[in-house]
């Protein structure tokens, strides 16, 4: 997934959203300023909407980020409840306090945040601390997968992300 894009989007669920409001994609490209060429685009899979777009469309359509993806809460890894917030990590850093960096860190799985810097992510994101640090295992289980048999990680866990 490119950075900053909707990891999960389903193509599917926007035309399938799309049709059932009724609209044509460019009807929904006057209702939310989006050019009616990216609507198609993400429609046909070739890329995914970024967090702002997704806040429109989700808007438009009167569904939610995560509808267009699939995946559930169970499956989520960090990034997931930033962009189904619609914020870009220098939103988050802004109402977390928690420095931008960090957050780059956190959501590629370098460093394990801290219980503080874990309590407010999960705070702004409307979810309990627990989930948001099983989310990051999650992730980092499969990141560490998915390198089997090579270098990866350099050690075996990594450091914690300092609380600020």
């Amino acid at each position: 997934m490119a950075r900053g894009r909707l990891r999960g989007f389903r193509p599917e669920r926007l035309r399938l959203a799309r049709q059932a409001a009724g609209l044509t994609q460019e009807q929904l490209a006057i209702r939310t300023d989006i050019s009616r060429a990216s609507i198609g685009s993400w429609e046909a899979g070739r890329t995914a909407p970024d967090p702002r777009n997704a806040v429109r469309l989700a808007q438009a359509l009167h569904l939610s980020i995560q509808a267009l993806t699939g995946i559930t809460v169970a499956d989520a890894q960090p990034a997931d409840f930033r962009l189904w917030r619609g914020l870009t990590r220098q939103m988050v850093a802004e109402l977390s306090g928690v420095a931008e960096p960090v957050l780059g860190q956190i959501e590629r799985f370098a460093v394990r945040p801290g219980p503080d810097t874990a309590s407010r992510l999960a705070r702004l994101f409307g979810i309990e601390r627990r989930t948001y640090l099983a989310a990051w295992e999650r992730g980092r289980t499969r990141l560490s997968a998915r390198h089997v048999g090579t270098d990866f990680p350099h050690r075996d866990l990594p450091t914690t992300a300092p609380d600020e």
